[in-house]
């Protein structure tokens, strides 16, 4: 379905409604306001999955309805999946377009997608809602986003977002799901290393992944049948030879068999970021813009960067991402409407914002970069960054420069946080998005991302980090009680009104901005304007 055609043809049915004097309550229900809004189910309570995506959306002049956040997957639990789906069969509409996050509705979230001890008979049943919805809706366009379940290297990546047992065992799991993708050549090493982990849990852990395998198959079916308008199917912790990489690979081709083209479904890296991808696509499609887009990367191995937690090169990623948006990637700075400037560093790794290498000073193409950044700005251009030399926060030197210079309210998007997926997609979409916005509906979007990537993630959240042990309360990193929560929020808010005091006199208020730690661990944070 082109969305285009059915905004106007949902728009014409309105005017003519109202012309042939229709039943005047349902003439001041559906009116031109209510062909520009979301419902959208999320994958998670996080800000960045929920009111951080959905911002972005509404200052563009989209309503996005969300279901309420306490019945939405949080930390310690999962969401109320018969109360989400309530909301949705109430909420859809003939002239409103829904995104929904099918980790959500079947899983109960997607920390719970790798978790779950649901039978494949129960998580069947539970996606069923999605035929319900366009029964009952036939005229909504569907917008669905799935998982393909994760395979993190080891314990510590896992981060306590798997099965338990994934802490202790993760790196044989993972290696065994590398070795298995070669079969038979390495039988004598697979068996061997089976005998080394628990039979329980390996048994637990393909379970899981087989009905994940299932259900994302069954969603290739309903884009088919037509019952969903387009799918997305993210990956991320999906290094090559992974059993995340394995499956990518044999759903596309699956799709293909299908004859399902782009404009039906997509396989590619990513997860978090996969939500506001498709506001940006369905956003541009309705406005009827095709945005092009010249990329270009700092110096060194650029676009050939395999970024840690990624299966293929960050140019594979990028091209996917442009292209999911209905975007055009460009060969020539002069024929874009956005430029996207990847800040990658010279060797290709993708380092941790907590590593000492984040200090504020410059690597081998720091300066570089500095200079093209300043003239791409002092050109007039549109200019957004994906910002993925670190992974889980800014580089605090190129982040200083912007400030030092006065131009962090220049750019047009910006994101440098978590995966370089979830950087690169965010600031491609927020970048395609914002060229429609005025400077003030763009700027209040950029002071969220750099006070949650630069300011938290890059530098707050390690100096809550290290006084944690001393703080009131008890817990670690990822998962603090109440009273420890409550102490790190008053801690970090005198570090934050440190941090905006030096860097952010730009926006006014700024130093007003107070965090909150909604999912109980240090992890990540939401932000707010104090009165």
């Amino acid at each position: 379905m082109n969305l285009r055609k059915w905004w106007h043809s949902t728009l014409l049915k309105v005017l003519v409604a109202v012309a042939l004097g229709l039943l005047i309550v349902t003439a001041c229900q559906v009116t031109t306001d209510n062909n520009r809004i979301i419902v959208f189910v999320p994958q998670d309570s996080r800000p960045i999955s929920t009111t951080q995506s959905a911002e972005i959306t509404e200052a563009l002049g989209y309503t996005v309805e969300m279901p309420p956040l306490e019945e939405l997957e949080g930390h310690y639990t999962t969401a109320d999946m018969d109360k989400v789906d309530d909301w949705l069969l109430k909420q859809g509409g003939n002239n409103k377009i829904a995104i929904i996050a099918t980790d959500t509705i079947i899983y109960g979230g997607l920390v719970h997608s790798r978790k779950h001890h649901y039978s494949l008979k129960q998580v069947k049943a539970r996606l069923e809602v999605l035929k319900k919805l366009h029964e009952r809706y036939p005229n909504m366009p569907i917008y669905v986003f799935s998982s393909i379940m994760r395979t993190p290297k080891d314990g510590i990546s896992s981060g306590t977002e798997d099965a338990a047992y994934y802490s202790s065992y993760g790196k044989g799991i993972a290696t065994f799901s590398k070795l298995r993708a070669h079969g038979m050549k390495n039988e004598e090493a697979i068996m061997k290393l089976s005998e080394s982990l628990p039979p329980g849990a390996l048994k637990d852990w393909m379970t899981r992944r087989e009905i994940n395998y299932t259900i994302n198959l069954q969603l290739l079916e309903y884009a088919k049948q037509g019952i969903i308008t387009y799918l997305l199917l993210g990956r991320d912790d999906n290094e090559p030879g992974s059993a995340t990489d394995r499956e990518s690979k044999e759903l596309a081709k699956y799709a293909q068999e299908m004859k399902l083209g782009p404009d039906k479904v997509r396989v590619m890296s990513g997860s978090d970021e996969m939500a506001l991808l498709l506001m940006a696509k369905i956003t541009n499609e309705l406005e009827g813009r095709k945005p092009k887009i010249y990329v270009e990367y700092a110096g060194g191995v650029g676009g050939a960067t395999l970024p840690t937690y990624s299966n293929e090169p960050i140019s594979k990623t990028i091209q996917d991402e442009i292209q999911l948006i209905d975007g055009q990637e460009v060969p020539q700075q002069n024929e874009a409407d956005l430029v996207f400037l990847v800040n990658s560093t010279a060797d290709g790794k993708t380092y941790n914002a907590n590593s000492p290498a984040d200090d504020g000073g410059a690597r081998s193409n720091s300066w570089a970069l500095w200079a093209r950044v300043q003239d791409l700005i002092h050109s007039g251009q549109p200019l957004a960054i994906g910002d993925i030399a670190f992974a889980n926060g800014a580089d605090n030197f190129l982040l200083e420069h912007l400030s030092d210079a006065h131009l962090l309210d220049k750019l047009y998007g910006y994101a440098g946080w978590n995966t370089a997926s979830n950087s690169t997609g965010f600031a491609l979409a927020m970048g395609s998005m914002t060229l429609g916005m005025t400077y003030d509906q763009r700027v209040p979007l950029l002071l969220t991302r750099y006070l949650d990537d630069w300011a938290y993630q890059a530098n707050v959240r390690q100096d809550i980090y290290g006084r944690l042990r001393i703080l009131a309360g008890k817990g670690n990193y990822l998962s603090i009680d109440n009273e420890r929560r409550r102490s790190a929020e008053a801690y970090g808010d005198k570090c934050l009104v440190k941090f905006t005091s030096e860097h952010m006199g730009w926006y006014p208020n700024a130093t007003k901005a107070r965090l909150t730690l909604p999912w109980n661990r240090i992890f990540e944070a939401n932000f707010y304007l104090a009165k």
